[in-house]
């Protein structure tokens, strides 16, 4: 886990959730993505807002961990697929919901394997 990450999940306990809500969502999003889109980071956290009854849940949010886990959990899912999305963050779906729509189309559309 980068050292970046393991620093915001300590310092959390320890920050207003406003502050941990919007660290978290601007550590999950790609650095491209965070000087292309900055507004996206308000629009994660008001729509999170408005779906969590609990806002200190915020504060049990932890990261996703290694990417190279994708694989292994795949290998153990029949039928399962990875789909990488290069220079995304973890809310690649919010980063790009066109591509992120794409892939589980194509994915759920697709012949069953036998």
């Amino acid at each position: 886990m980068p050292r970046a990450s393991v620093q915001r999940m300590t310092q959390a306990a320890s920050l207003p959730v406003e502050v941990v809500q919007r660290s978290l969502v601007e550590n999950a999003l790609a650095p491209e993505t965070l000087k292309t889109h900055p507004e996206l980071v308000d629009r994660i956290v008001r729509n999170q807002k408005a779906k969590s009854g609990d806002p200190a849940s915020w504060k049990a949010l932890a990261n996703a961990g290694d990417p190279r886990n994708s694989k292994l959990l795949a290998g153990r899912i029949p039928s399962s697929q990875v789909v990488v999305f290069p220079g995304l963050g973890h809310l690649f779906f919010w980063e790009r919901p066109a591509q992120f729509a794409k892939a589980v189309t194509s994915f759920l559309l697709a012949p069953a394997e036998k």
